[in-house]
């Protein structure tokens, strides 16, 4: 029996998402305050978005009517003119009540949900046809649940991305034979030029990566579908009863999607120089070298970098870097409250002296942009030790959140002439979630190795758990990771695969729907994938160890993405190694790009104005778009070896760099991106 796979790539234009115009924001309009008065907040936090999450919380918004039960009103448009939405929270919504602003994507021929709407009627056709044949008198088909299990597509990237208008771009494609017999597969693209094709053969459980190419003529945003259609014949009489003919019956269809931007020249690439911190300085004349650089946080206006061991240092409008003199001396962890850049939160490595009763890390604070400190918390002996892995202030309150070994501590933003007034307290696990495991409501969270804030929620994690909080920090909820021994996860192309999330339990990135985190994957030597682990193939005698069951199958990085309203999961291989080269640490990280700085990728798509960057040891890829499955669609962004050398190190060339950290600037399209250096 013939199988055939048919796959077309079908590409057209969709017009832009529409965004939200907040009209109206009011607290306590029930109690007689001032009509929007709290417009101004809300436009700020949601304007120009899709969707945008706003916690009311009275400590930012004020008290306009003491001792009434104040409600919020909002209204907005998601277009000039357009109609206005309209929503009400009850009184009492200044404790942290979540309001929700959204404009829908414009429903049109040849958008993504149509296509969606399409491929599911089409298997919904298919499953059908399947049904009824089996009722028929046709001859039997052989094993039903296999002929329906036969593969999977994945766009991998668009090469360049965005792409320019006229000029020829690639379409890269995996694709994989979950059946055990050979496919003949068939590739498909259309773009505005002709459509090009590629037919190949794909062993059982094989798995293929493809290119085809495509041009589109016109500017703007265009949606890049891939429709997979497999069918298999089936051997059949004509009416006449004399002669036999194949006749194809279709098993199914899937659609796959990706969006890509148009430009009208070149696409710009970045072009990364050293920023140091190993320049001249005002203290010594001469050339500082700080040592490896771990953290970053600031602009381009003022930029601040944290090394290994030298305290924090400072580079004003792309100066010369200078040591901070005063700065803490094991720093280790840097944010900046967002509506006030004048104030600094550094959390600390663990103190030097062997006595942890005698230490003295911990978090340090300054409130003139790094001049002068204050020492103004120790974790310990609420926590084990007095290490701060994570510092971070929320985008919407302004809460100021810390990572510590017992959970994460957090402190409102002062309502008094000192910003350090408030105390600091932890949150809990919420009792009500199942996966949290609480016996109570006062169940510490455990020990956090990283901490990020999205759009309004908080996010931390462990080596085991994952936990983000909806109400400033006060309550989690939690969801344990998928690893082994107790769960397995399928990769695409791979499926039963043991995943340990303990080796990178720094990775953590996350907006409000979504987050990533960084595992890797090994099978057991009884699993045949294990052979290309050295330490897993007997015929390798110089590094076979028996008995060793996290074999290795590949040395690309895997990548899982969680979302926090079905609780479910999806994970996908990154485009690069395993990060293990040259001393560096895998890493993701997530942003989201002001419209008025970077105009064209704001308009990208994983949700309007986001960027994904995962890191290995010496590249990282950047994700603008997914496909419509949801995982990220990457494009190798920077590496630092091989015929693609970024730097020179004075008379040095350089031969080899690793990539420990990277932060995005705040004023311009690409990140900075801290690159450990080796010289030849």
């Amino acid at each position: 029996m013939k199988i055939t796979w048919i796959l077309g790539l079908v590409l057209v234009s969709i017009s832009a998402a529409a965004e939200i115009q907040v009209v109206s924001a009011t607290y306590g309009l029930n109690c007689g305050a001032t009509r929007d008065n709290a417009k101004a907040a809300v436009a700020g936090a949601c304007d120009g978005r899709r969707r945008c999450e706003y916690i009311v919380d009275f400590h930012v918004l004020g008290d306009p009517a003491p001792g009434c039960a104040k409600t919020f009103d909002a209204e907005w448009a998601c277009a000039a003119g357009g109609a206005h939405q309209q929503k009400d929270l009850p009184a009492e919504a200044g404790q942290g009540s979540r309001l929700v602003l959204s404009c829908g994507v414009p429903g049109q021929a040849g958008t993504v949900d149509e296509a969606a709407k399409a491929a599911a009627a089409a298997r919904a056709a298919a499953a059908a046809q399947i049904e009824a044949a089996e009722q028929s008198n046709a001859p039997p088909l052989g094993n039903k649940a296999n002929e329906l299990v036969v593969g999977t597509i994945e766009l991998l990237k668009l090469d360049p991305n965005p792409v320019a208008t006229n000029q020829r771009f690639a379409i890269v494609y995996r694709i994989t034979n979950l059946r055990n017999t050979a496919l003949v597969v068939s590739v498909d693209a259309k773009t505005d030029e002709p459509a090009q094709s590629n037919t190949f053969t794909v062993a059982p459980g094989e798995t293929k990566v493809g290119e085809l190419s495509g041009v589109f003529k016109v500017s703007g945003t265009h949606d890049v579908n891939a429709i997979a259609t497999w069918q298999t014949d089936q051997m059949i009489l004509d009416p006449t009863g004399i002669e036999k003919k194949f006749v194809f019956k279709k098993l199914g269809e899937d659609t796959k999607s990706i969006v890509v931007y148009a430009t009208d020249g070149p696409p710009t690439r970045p072009q990364f120089v050293d920023l140091g911190p190993n320049q001249p300085n005002e203290e010594n004349g001469g050339v500082t070298r700080s040592g490896v650089v771990g953290a970053m946080a600031g602009s381009q206006d003022r930029l601040f970098a944290i090394p290994k061991t030298a305290g924090v240092w400072q580079s004003v409008n792309g100066g010369p870097w200078s040591h901070l003199t005063n700065s803490p001396p094991r720093a280790f962890s840097i944010a900046i409250q967002p509506d006030d850049t004048s104030h600094i939160a550094v959390g600390e490595r663990e103190d030097d002296n062997p006595d942890p009763r005698l230490g003295r890390s911990g978090l340090w604070e300054s409130i003139d942009f790094g001049k002068n400190w204050t020492y103004t918390y120790d974790p310990s002996p609420l926590a084990t030790n007095q290490r701060i892995p994570a510092v971070a202030f929320s985008n919407t309150t302004s809460t100021l959140f810390i990572a510590t070994s017992s959970g994460v501590a957090r402190r409102p933003r002062s309502q008094t002439a000192n910003p350090y007034s408030e105390p600091f307290t932890y949150g809990y696990r919420k009792a009500s979630d199942s996966d949290c495991g609480a016996t109570n409501s006062t169940t510490a969270l455990g020990a956090i190795t990283a901490m990020v804030v999205s759009e309004t929620r908080v996010w931390a994690r462990t080596a085991s758990e994952l936990f983000y909080s909806d109400d400033d920090g006060n309550t989690w909820d939690c969801w344990p990771f998928p690893a082994f021994p107790t769960r397995l996860v399928n990769l695409p192309g791979d499926s039963k695969m043991q995943a340990d999330f303990q080796n990178d339990s720094q990775s953590l990135g996350a907006f409000d729907d979504q987050a990533y985190v960084i595992f890797k994957t090994s099978v057991p030597q009884s699993d045949p994938r294990s052979t290309a682990d050295s330490r897993c193939n007997p015929s390798d005698a110089k590094n076979y160890v028996a008995g060793f069951n996290q074999c290795q199958s590949n040395n690309v990085t895997p990548l899982l993405i969680f979302r926090p309203a079905t609780k479910d999961y999806l994970t996908q291989y990154t485009l690069d190694n395993d990060g293990t080269g040259a001393g560096g640490r895998r890493f993701v990280k997530t942003y989201s790009i002001s419209p008025s700085k970077c105009g064209t990728l704001a308009s990208r798509e994983i949700g309007q104005g986001r960027q994904v960057f995962v890191g290995h040891a010496q590249s990282v890829e950047q994700a603008l778009s997914a496909d419509s499955a949801g995982r990220l669609l990457l494009d190798q962004y920077v590496g630092t070896s091989g015929a693609g050398r970024l730097f020179s190190a004075g008379p040095a060339t350089l031969s080899t760099g690793a990539i420990p950290f990277m932060a995005m600037s705040g004023i311009s399209c690409f990140p900075v991106i801290i690159v450990r250096l080796r010289n030849r």
